[in-house]
């Protein structure tokens, strides 16, 4: 329709310039998300640090920092009669995590075998205090 001039043209100049404002303002917002998502990525790739050598890390923690760590990573510990850590409830991060790696492993794996660890499985690693 613009093209065959059925449209008035500063009403096609109106809405360039208003496209062009918004592309402008869209710009702008990813900006400010990318900076709001900036700490909590940060905060992420920390956490994820200190969970690939949870034995080494909690070894090396004083009693205070070990109850930290139970404190950050777990909901609940359950032991059995000789006070051996049997099960526990992971924090939210982490059951998230184990979430999505169960459904990544599903992914690659599709019916060679079945996911590594599962949250509701026994198969789990055994947790190591």
């Amino acid at each position: 329709m613009a093209a065959d001039g059925a449209l008035p043209q500063d009403k096609i100049r109106s809405r360039l310039r208003k496209l062009g404002s918004d592309q402008e303002r869209i710009r702008v917002d990813l900006g400010q998300t990318d900076e709001q998502v900036a700490p909590g990525a940060e905060r992420l790739l920390q956490y994820l640090d200190l969970a690939t050598r949870p034995h080494e890390l909690y070894e090396q923690c004083p009693a205070q920092g070990r109850f930290n760590l139970n404190d950050t990573f777990f909901t609940a510990l359950y032991t059995d009669d000789h006070s051996i850590v049997a099960d526990a409830a992971l924090s939210e991060p982490l059951e998230g995590l184990y979430t999505a790696a169960d459904a990544h492993s599903m992914t690659l794996t599709t019916e060679r075998a079945a996911p590594r660890y599962s949250r509701r499985s026994k198969e789990r690693p055994p947790i190591q205090p």
